[in-house]
């Protein structure tokens, strides 16, 4: 297999190109700013398991902000630049993470990406710096990344019980429950390296299993441990056999796409797996929509990425500034509908001159006068879809506001331009059910049996006969945009 690498116009701000600037001396050397903390909630969201997702955050919440000062055997330029290498490296390795395997690994493929040869007996500190750059410790106190004090090991081990991320921040948790030689567990704080019983009037601080405790914790922080998000169910996706492999420049060519742009972290086995399942995804849309292929790029102007513009731990999304399609490794498959409505959205902003935007946001207020009668009509109709098809009171609207709601969850799902897309899921897949076309990666999960059944009430894709009127508004949307 020969090596896939970008392809088409440079798609700019992709996370790889942070380090390469540094050349030119526009890279910051403050750790939020370099690789700003990931949003656990949206990770949890994907599907990525909470404990896996309480150690990368309590990992990332020990690092230090700054690099280093001079010392005697390290210079301040070497810390800064394995401060930076680290950075880079420890973001690609969190893209890699799906499982507590992958967590367990984290140390020693750090430690082989950091150039750090393994070597018996200890090591002098200007050996091995590469490895302690990141880690916490003031003067010549060292630390690995994945040092944990006894407060962090006990959050990794709590936060998945407690509801987080959707209940509470770490910093807010400052009791424990801890078994004691009794047999019975208390709630105590953490100071050093050692635990201190609580004494509190609130409740008797002796419970007869981890389980009471950690429901007295609740209590006691008055947590919600219970918000219902819904997931994509990935992990049985089924990819396509096209019986040959994809190019980056045949994909371009096919659908007039600007660019495309791959992350660093992903092996050309999983580049191709992502290229040969978009390219099918796409030929699929354009022949349910009834448009050619080369339609599908928006006129040359939409740029996809497969794995390279997260922050260690983004959803797939769209780039309404740059106009670029990012696919995530663990969320790209079954979203390429969803993200490419955004782009048509933001194509009719784009059109009335409003750059950066989407026109969903603009909506109703936006001034027609002048547009062309095309534009207008298409304009028109997608003003009647927002008004009454997705208003509060209907009930799409209502179970996305059940969602909405919930504590620790985002408002995203009662977002307009949200519920746009999700409308379109569920026409793209209800299309194509009935010509009997399987395109997971195109679209999945829009039914109202995707969700368990106590949680149906929070399904965000419209159904029954809403759906059938979405689907019919959505159809004539599509063909006053390409019709010809």
């Amino acid at each position: 297999m020969s090596r896939l690498d970008d392809t088409g116009a440079f798609l700019p701000f992709a996370k790889k190109h942070l380090v390469a600037g540094r050349e030119n001396g526009d890279l910051s050397t403050n750790l939020k700013e370099l690789w700003p903390e990931p949003d656990w909630q949206v990770l949890c969201d994907e599907g990525m398991p909470v404990d896996v997702c309480a150690h990368l955050a309590v990992y990332y919440s020990g690092w230090r902000n700054h690099p280093r000062p001079s010392q005697p055997s390290v210079t301040s330029e070497q810390w800064l630049e394995a401060f930076v290498q680290s950075v880079a490296v420890l973001k690609e390795l969190y893209d890699d993470v799906a499982d507590m395997a992958d967590v367990k690994r984290l140390p020693d493929l750090f430690k082989s990406r950091m150039g750090v040869p393994k070597t018996k007996g200890k090591q002098h500190i200007r050996d091995v710096y590469p490895l302690y750059a990141i880690g916490r410790g003031e003067n010549r106190t060292y630390k690995t990344p994945f040092a944990l004090t006894l407060r962090q090991s006990a959050l990794i081990k709590l936060l998945p019980d407690i509801g987080w991320p959707y209940t509470v921040s770490p910093n807010q948790v400052s009791l424990f429950p801890v078994s004691f030689n009794d047999g019975y567990y208390s709630l105590c704080t953490i100071q050093g390296r050692r635990y201190f019983l609580k004494d509190s009037e609130e409740f008797p601080n002796r419970f007869q299993s981890e389980y009471d405790a950690i429901e007295a914790l609740c209590e006691h922080m008055k947590l919600d441990r219970s918000p219902y998000v819904p997931r994509k169910k990935i992990e049985g996706i089924r990819n396509v056999k096209l019986g040959y492999d994809v190019t980056p420049k045949q994909f371009i060519h096919t659908f007039k796409f600007r660019g495309v742009q791959f992350g660093n972290s992903m092996p050309d086995r999983e580049r191709q797996l992502f290229l040969n399942n978009s390219y099918y995804a796409f030929k699929v849309l354009a022949h349910l929509l009834n448009i050619p292929d080369s339609w599908i790029g928006l006129g040359g102007q939409l740029g996809i990425a497969f794995g390279a513009r997260g922050q260690g731990g983004a959803s797939a999304h769209y780039e309404p500034d740059l106009n670029i399609i990012n696919l995530t490794r663990r969320s790209g498959p079954g979203s390429i509908s969803h993200e490419w409505f955004h782009a048509v959205d933001a194509l009719l902003a784009r059109t009335r001159g409003f750059e950066g935007r989407l026109v969903s946001e603009l909506l109703p207020e936006m001034n027609l006068k002048d547009a062309p009668d095309k534009y207008r009509e298409n304009i028109n109709l997608l003003t009647g879809i927002v008004t009454k098809q997705l208003s509060p009171s209907t009930k799409y609207y209502k179970r996305s506001q059940n969602l909405a709601s919930q504590k620790g969850v985002k408002k995203y799902w009662i977002d307009s331009g949200e519920m746009l897309a999700r409308a379109f899921e569920s026409f793209i897949q209800d299309t194509m059910s009935q010509k009997e076309i399987v395109c997971d990666w195109l679209v999945m999960g829009t039914q109202l049996n995707d969700e368990p059944e106590e949680h149906q009430d929070k399904n965000p894709y419209p159904q029954g006969d809403e759906r059938k009127h979405l689907n019919h508004s959505m159809a004539k949307l599509m063909q006053g945009m390409w019709g010809k």
